[in-house]
Order: C-alpha cells, then structure tokens, then sequence
C-alpha cells in the first residue's frame, strides 16, 4: 500500500469521526463494547468513505457545523448511521 492509500484512509477515518461525533454517532463505545465484531464494521465505514466522491463537501459541512441532525444525504454510510449501530 502507498503512502497516499494510508493518506486516503486516514482522511476518511477521520471524517467518519467527525461526522459521527457530529450526529451524535458514538462509534467508540461500540467498538469497546464488542471490538472483535464492531472493529471489523468499523473498518468497512472508514473504507466505504474512501470511495466517496463528496469527501470535501464533507470536510467543509464538518468545518461549518458543529452538530448535525443526520448524514447528509451523499453519505455512503449514511443508512449505517441512521441505524445507530455498526
């Protein structure tokens, strides 16, 4: 893997942070409830970000708000939001 992979990946990793502390989305306490099964999920959300075409749409409407009521609706991993579980 390349060094701009590992940038892609990081980048969305940390979107999908942002936007789920955004929303209210705790992703930590999910992962330190079952890591062995949330880890994994939580590995194919930050992937599935990756593919994002709207990542810097996404970066801006993270910048300009400090809550959001939801995913905007371009998420890839919005239905994974709405759900309230990975």
């Amino acid at each position: 893997m390349c060094s701009s992979d590992l940038s892609k990946i990081e980048k969305s990793a940390d979107l999908v942070k942002g936007l789920s502390d955004r929303i209210g989305f705790d992703i930590a306490s999910q992962i330190r409830s079952d890591p062995q099964s949330v880890g994994p999920k939580y590995r194919n959300v930050v992937l599935r970000c990756t593919s994002c075409t709207n990542q810097a749409e996404c970066a801006q409407l993270q910048a300009s708000n400090d809550h959001l009521d939801r995913a905007p609706d371009y998420c890839l991993n919005r239905d994974t939001f709405d759900s309230g579980a990975i």
